[in-house]
């Protein structure tokens, strides 16, 4: 007849597990390279200021297949784009072209928000902040 004995088997007690295991080595923490999910933080900012200006040109080029007139898409989202890079400072590409332009439209600019201004005053409505605080720059008329 069989019984159900419980077998007697001896095992070395150990500390930890890995040391009943004989001839296994165990890897170094040193040996393997440490991964990450970051990008470094100029990196993660390049690509940032790509997205920006590249999606808007991109949609633009979208709008334009469905209005059937990609130039007209393009150029919408060219204005976008050069809107949103003139946001970035000192990063920005169009900021060089912009600043003589600027300088030199901002008195005919400043007299279209004097008058907006007066406009909105006269039918009682309050005027924004960013509209009463427009200043032009010292050199704005060279």
């Amino acid at each position: 007849m069989l019984q159900n004995e419980p077998t007697q088997t001896r095992h070395r007690e150990t500390d930890q597990p890995m040391d009943a295991v004989e001839g296994v080595a165990q890897p170094h923490r040193d040996q393997y390279g440490h991964y990450t999910h970051e990008m470094p933080e100029d990196t993660a900012e390049a690509s940032a200021r790509l997205l920006i200006r590249a999606v808007p040109l991109i949609y633009g080029g979208l709008l334009g297949g469905l209005m059937s007139n990609i130039f007209l898409g393009l150029s919408l989202g060219l204005v976008l784009t050069m809107a949103l890079d003139v946001r970035m400072g000192n990063k920005s590409i169009f900021r060089g072209f912009f600043t003589p332009v600027l300088r030199r439209s901002c008195p005919v600019i400043r007299w279209l928000v004097i008058r907006l201004e007066q406009g909105l005053q006269n039918i009682g409505l309050q005027v924004p902040a960013a509209l009463r605080d427009l200043r032009c720059e010292s050199g704005a008329g060279r």
